[in-house]
Formats: structure tokens, sequence, C-alpha cells
């Protein structure tokens, strides 16, 4: 579910002032089975796991859908994703449509959670309300030395 070796409490870090803003703390690696390529969420990127919708309360708590949840929300502010052929590859930005970030979201958490009903019904609601968080911000603005907000 987590890239190996890490634990969610090292590539999330919340905050006690703004519970719905995590900071990915090491760069976040993980297969993405949809597009069969490894995507890229770097150090800093901040989220607010907005693609878990708050009307699901059992996996808005526990991690479930955390795993899809942070490269969703990625490819939502840039319109795409950082993404390689695999190891020893580098890593590309590949602009996406708002449909496939969201069935990037579902192929990793059926991937991770094995609740594919649920999966879907998320990325059906994301398909509904997620146009006003689409393309927020340009990719080539941002300084990844600091947190991304």
């Amino acid at each position: 579910m987590w890239p190996r070796g890490t634990s969610r409490a090292k590539i999330l870090f919340g905050s006690a002032f703004k519970p719905r803003e995590y900071i990915v703390r090491v760069d976040y690696i993980t297969h993405v089975p949809c597009l069969e390529k490894y995507c890229l969420v770097p150090s800093y990127f901040v989220s607010d796991l907005a693609s878990i919708p708050k009307i699901i309360p059992l996996c808005s708590h526990d991690g479930l859908l955390y795993p899809g949840s942070i490269p969703h929300d990625f490819g939502y502010r840039f319109k795409g994703l950082l993404l390689s052929e695999g190891p020893g590859h580098d890593f590309y930005f590949t602009a996406l449509t708002q449909d496939c970030c969201d069935r990037v979201f579902t192929s990793l958490n059926d991937k991770a959670n094995n609740l594919p009903k649920i999966n879907k019904a998320v990325e059906k609601i994301l398909n509904v309300f997620g146009d006003s968080s689409y393309g927020q911000q340009d990719i080539s603005d941002v300084d990844w030395s600091v947190p991304v907000y």
C-alpha cells in the first residue's frame, strides 16, 4: 500500500491547525496499474486529501483511500503527473485529463484496499464535483524546496 520502507506517518504530516492539510514528507513513488507507469509525488507537496469525500467518514480517517488520493490531488492541481517507465528511468511530466486523474485514483486504491465498489463510487463523485479544483497551478512555477500549497 505505501512505498516499501516507509509508513503513512513518514509520508503525511497533518497540521493540528488545519486537520485536512498534509505534507508529503518523502518522495511518494508508486506503480499506477491503469497507466502501466510509475508515478512520483515529490516531497513537500501539500494535499488536503479533498479527493476523499467527507460523506464517506469510514474511509476519510483510516487511510483506506490515501494511496490514490495523494497522486490524484497532485494530478488535479497540475493537470498531470510525474511519470516514469520504471526503476532506473527518469520521471517526466505528463498532462492528464480530469477523467484520467480519477481513474488513477480508483486504480491505485483498488490495488491498495481491495474495495472496488467504494473506490468506483468515489470516482463517480469526483467526476461530478471535481471540476472546480482541476488545474489550479502550473507545475513550472513550483519551487520544490519548500512546501507547495
